[in-house]
């Protein structure tokens, strides 16, 4: 990760200390203030990233509902929810939203 030390006088006469910055978001406190900070280190391009995925089956407990783990449009929407979310705090600026399918760490 490169540091506001590291860029030295490449940040003179400029706002932002970043150009691009990626902030994962799932709506928690946490990643809101992610969000908060990443918008003051830059005046480019704030891109948020939602991830959701369903647990594997053996994760799951029996009974005669879906487990929420398992419901696939549940994770979406949860997800597509801490974007919009994230996207109206910050509203005044743009902001790429990206909603994806898989394991956040992957």
């Amino acid at each position: 990760m490169v540091t506001a030390r590291d860029l030295g006088s490449a940040v003179t006469g400029q706002h932002g200390i970043f150009a691009r910055v990626l902030v994962g978001v799932d709506g928690s406190h946490e990643s809101c203030e992610a969000t908060r900070q990443a918008a003051a280190v830059t005046d480019g391009e704030l891109t948020l990233l939602a991830v959701y995925d369903t647990a594997p089956a053996f994760v799951a407990t029996t009974g005669t509902r879906v487990h929420p783990s398992l419901d696939e449009d549940l994770q979406r929407e949860a997800a597509e929810d801490a974007l919009r979310r994230a996207q109206a705090e910050f509203a005044e600026r743009p902001i790429t939203g990206k909603l994806v399918k898989g394991c956040s760490w992957e």
